[in-house]
């Protein structure tokens, strides 16, 4: 699985198979900087190492780039509204509502 801002993806889904965009156009890791979304999909469906590797720099920049905006929420007292906007646009695994959303229909 992938990190993204919308949640976790399991690029080996059919629907990347033709995004010839990057994963994550707001990522500035290696995979996404250089790679299409249709290139990580064929290494995975393929077994290849290097779609491993590639998803492992994603996924470090990814959470590294979670925590810098954590640690600016938290330095700047904003964490409470940081929080509720990660929930409200992240979707946890075969959602489609959003954290937020799962954890109201729970109470």
């Amino acid at each position: 699985a992938l990190f993204t801002p919308e949640g976790r993806i399991t690029i080996k889904n059919r629907r990347f198979a033709e995004m010839h965009a990057p994963l994550d156009a707001t990522c500035d890791c290696a995979a996404c900087q250089e790679f299409s979304a249709a290139y990580l999909h064929h290494l995975f469906r393929a077994r290849e190492v290097l779609g491993l590797r590639l998803a492992s720099v994603h996924n470090l920049r990814f959470l590294a780039r979670e925590m810098e905006q954590i640690r600016f929420a938290i330095e700047t007292g904003t964490f409470s509204s940081a929080f509720r906007a990660f929930q409200n646009r992240y979707r946890p695994v075969g959602s489609d509502a959003t954290a937020a959303e799962r954890l109201a229909s729970s109470n």
